[in-house]
Formats: structure tokens, sequence, C-alpha cells
């Protein structure tokens, strides 16, 4: 399994030239390992490992995983999943959903030349009170009306709102890391006007239960 790919606080690292071993050697002295975890609405799996002087320094630590470790699913290699340490228990530290974004080189990918490429942000609540920006990226087969445009985002503000309504950040979570979500939307949105492509291209927290 691969590890966290990025620690995005700045974070001390190993020099590993040969002429500076003693150097090397202090810059780790006085200092612990602890484990970090992934929530546990989605298994609590071992994402990354960090050093420390006082694990206090590290709450609020932001760590990028893929979504293929969470789920085992190499498809889903393109998704990527932001947790932030927000408990400290030991050695071990607690994390908490964070944001999700997908590489952009996915997006890109289904994009040809005379298709209709709507961006889509809104603002959502689930149910559990998380407050959540959303951008989605609907690719339409052709170039479409303004009013066929217009009827494709709000079918895509209906279907994510009637998500957020009926479940809490991590079930409506785990329905757009399945591509559930996604897949509705294509669905749907396809009866108006055909869809090559739906996707949830980014999650922002603005706001935690």
């Amino acid at each position: 399994m691969k590890m966290a790919e990025k620690v995005m606080e700045k974070e001390e690292e190993v020099t590993e030239k040969k002429s500076e071993p003693v150097k090397a050697v202090k810059k780790w002295k006085g200092k612990d390992w602890f484990n970090i975890f992934a929530p546990e609405e989605l298994g609590k799996i071992f994402i990354a490992q960090t050093p420390a002087t006082d694990p206090k320094t590290l709450l609020g630590r932001s760590v990028i995983v893929s979504v293929a470790d969470i789920l085992g699913d190499d498809s889903k290699y393109y998704m990527k999943i932001r947790f932030v340490v927000n408990k400290i228990d030991g050695k071990n530290l607690n994390t908490t959903f964070g944001g999700f974004e997908c590489m952009r080189e996915h997006v890109i990918r289904f994009v040809r030349k005379n298709m209709e490429k709507l961006e889509h942000i809104m603002h959502i609540t689930t149910k559990d009170k998380h407050k959540l920006r959303i951008k989605s990226i609907i690719i339409l087969n052709s170039k479409a009306a303004n009013s066929v445009k217009k009827n494709v985002r709000q079918l895509t503000t209906k279907i994510i709102e009637d998500y957020a309504s009926k479940y809490g950040i991590y079930e409506f979570l785990r329905r757009i890391l399945t591509t559930e979500v996604q897949m509705r939307i294509k669905n749907e949105a396809s009866k108006i006007y055909p869809v090559r492509f739906a996707e949830i291209e980014k999650i922002k927290v603005l706001k935690s239960s």
C-alpha cells in the first residue's frame, strides 16, 4: 500500500547525503514518530508517519492520500482525499475529512473539440451539518444552448442536494468515491442532452459540524 503522497504542512526530511551523517542524526534527535490514521468511518487505516517533538504541534496537520489506497481500488488513482489531524491518542493521530479533489489530467482527457464543458460550483450542507463547496464538471457531447446548460446545472444541484440532505459527511463522501453520484448526474442529465462525462472535481470543507 502506498503511503500518503504529501504532507501539506512543511515537514523536515532526512538528509541522505553521505557526507553529512552526523547532521542527519541530529535532525531527528529528541523526536518521536507518530502514526496517522484515516477516520473510523473510512476504516481507520494507517496512512502515514510523521516525526515531532511535541505531538500537539501536529494538530491541524493535513495529509493528502490517494483514494486508491483508502478503498484498495487502483481505478480510483485519480482521486485524492485530504485528512486533517484532529486528535492525539498516544503515538497515534486520528483525522477527519478535510477535502477532496480529482487530478486535472483525469478530467481533461474526456474533453474533445466541439464539446461543451460545464463547470458548476455550489454550496451545500450535509445531514450532519458539514458545510461544503462542491465543484462539478459535466461534459456535453456537443455545443449546447444556454437554456440546456442552465437545465443541466439545475439538475446537478438538485441531485447533489438530494444526497446531502439524506446523508452525513462520510456516507455522502462514500457515494462520491464510488462514483454513484457522478453516474446519477450523467444518466439523468442525458435525458436533457447527451452527456459524455460527469465528475465531482473538488470538495472544500467550509465548516465542520
